[in-house]
């Protein structure tokens, strides 16, 4: 296990930690795990704030509007999606596996007693 990076908040270091239990990584996939655990701690903090002030807030104008941190919350996270899909981490063949014997175990299912036999 690496030393976890100076700067993670409490969710950027505990993903830090758990992820480098299990695998090692080069370089630059080192560099992609460091900024999903930072995404994961601003994910935090914007929550944090929605929690504070409520998901509707005041607008310049006096109008409700959403608050600004429901959006960025959601460009969060589909930036730390992004980034665990750069990482090309390895599968789980066991569930993997068990996937595609339920699969074709259905499809037998299906061939010899008809629809109605799958489900």
């Amino acid at each position: 296990m690496t030393d976890i990076p100076q700067g993670l908040n409490a969710r950027g270091s505990i993903f830090w930690e758990e992820i480098h239990d299990d695998l090692e990584f080069d370089a630059r996939d080192a560099a992609i795990v460091l900024e999903a655990c930072r995404v994961l701690d601003v994910i935090d903090e914007l929550t944090a704030a929605v929690d504070r002030d409520g998901v509707m807030t005041v607008g310049s104008t006096g109008q409700p509007v959403v608050h600004p941190g429901v959006a960025e919350i959601r460009m969060q996270q589909a930036t730390f999606a992004r980034l665990m899909g750069s990482l090309k981490l390895p599968d789980d063949d066991a569930a993997n596996d068990r996937f595609r014997h339920e699969r074709a175990k259905a499809g037998a299912a299906a061939r010899w007693y008809g629809p109605k036999a799958v489900g």
